[in-house]
């Protein structure tokens, strides 16, 4: 499984972030380190993402902020 997945909450055909991050979480049988972004900078999405265990950041992503939370992240 991968050290950490960035992805954003809004997919296709309706998916959210949260629901692929389940899917990655079932097929590999382990939890992941995960980094959901989103536009939707509300409580509400903020909330479900911390309550799935991930982390939050709100586009537009500043680059120094996704490496600062990588680097949080990856150690561990």
């Amino acid at each position: 499984p991968p050290d950490l997945v960035l992805v954003d909450y809004h997919l296709d055909h309706g998916e959210t972030g949260l629901d692929l991050l389940n899917a990655l979480s079932v097929h590999w049988e382990q939890s992941l380190k995960a980094i959901v972004i989103s536009a939707d900078n509300d409580d509400a999405l903020r909330n479900r993402v911390r309550e799935a265990g991930d982390r939050f950041l709100a586009k537009p992503v500043k680059p120094a902020a996704l490496r600062s939370l990588m680097r949080t992240l990856a150690v561990k």
